[in-house]
């Protein structure tokens, strides 16, 4: 008799417990509920003691799970407080960035000017040195009114200008943004040129390597893959550190799939996966990656 009892007392208790397992598994079907549910009345009507057992452990429980939901509700909002911090820190990153490029274009332009300076003290210095006394507006030097006299060697006049390159005096920032403005309203041909022509005029400025990658955008704009991927290649050759490198190997991996080459294609956009997992451009190579076949 006491084992019955002992059996019965353990029932209810065994049936909770199976109840909260089923619960939180998510595998209990609709009719197992139910004959749970039956069994737990039928157990309720036959013992007051365990009806207040049961009572208790159902308010236990229901505390639980309000406690529960609640620390859902607080997690929840700690990650939307996170999302809205960390695009608050992005924004500020891309103004901090903003203000560092123009910065560096200020600097170029200011060792150009000073190169610039340099070249016509030279060139002044040596007329003087050769004891000439012509005066120096017929030497190609600039005038007091801004134009260059046409009675000087042109090779002189070259020369007085040769610090800022051959575009007449243009500023390194104002090459690179106009080839960049070419190639935003898809001037690509215009852009290749301005690009590589930045790229030869001021080879130490700091936005070569920028140049570099443009120039493969450019063809790329352009669909002509190939040339796309050579530059890229030699973008990533000289410049394997580069912020643009992860950008400049999706691009090859994209454009060795326009070529049809669906090998090296994986190959390129594989390894944008493994090495930069966490990138924007490792979701799009991802995505792509599911497109070719």
């Amino acid at each position: 008799m006491e084992k019955q009892k002992g059996a019965f007392c353990n029932k209810p208790v065994n049936l909770l417990i199976l109840l909260l397992i089923f619960w939180f598994a998510g595998c209990a079907t609709q009719a197992d509920m139910i004959d749970l549910q039956k069994d737990m009345e039928d157990i309720k009507k036959g013992d007051p003691a365990l009806r207040q057992q049961l009572k208790e452990m159902d308010k236990t429980l229901k505390e639980k799970m309000a406690n529960l939901q609640k620390t859902q509700v607080d997690l929840i909002s700690k990650i939307e407080r996170l999302n809205s911090d960390l695009e608050a820190i992005r924004g500020r990153l891309d103004e901090d960035e903003h203000r560092m490029s123009e910065a560096v274009k200020k600097i170029d332009d200011q060792v150009y000017r000073t190169k610039d300076l340099f070249t016509r003290m030279e060139i002044l210095e040596g007329r003087l040195l050769k004891g000439s006394n012509t005066p120096f507006r017929d030497k190609g030097v600039l005038p007091d009114d801004g134009k260059r006299s046409g009675t000087g060697s042109e090779t002189d006049q070259r020369k007085a200008g040769s610090g800022t390159g051959e575009k007449g005096g243009a500023n390194p920032s104002e090459v690179y943004s106009q080839a960049y403005s070419d190639y935003v309203k898809g001037n690509y041909d215009l852009a290749i040129m301005g690009f590589q022509n930045y790229i030869v005029q001021f080879p130490n400025a700091n936005q070569v390597q920028d140049a570099y990658y443009w120039v493969g955008e450019s063809f790329y704009g352009k669909g002509e893959y190939q040339k796309a991927i050579d530059a890229f290649e030699r973008f990533v050759k000289r410049y394997p550190r580069s912020d643009k490198l992860v950008a400049a190997l999706l691009k090859e991996g994209y454009a060795h799939n326009e070529l049809g080459d669906k090998a090296n294609s994986k190959q390129f956009l594989r390894r944008v996966i493994e090495e930069f997992s966490l990138s924007e451009e490792a979701k799009l190579a991802k995505a792509k990656l599911s497109e070719i076949k």
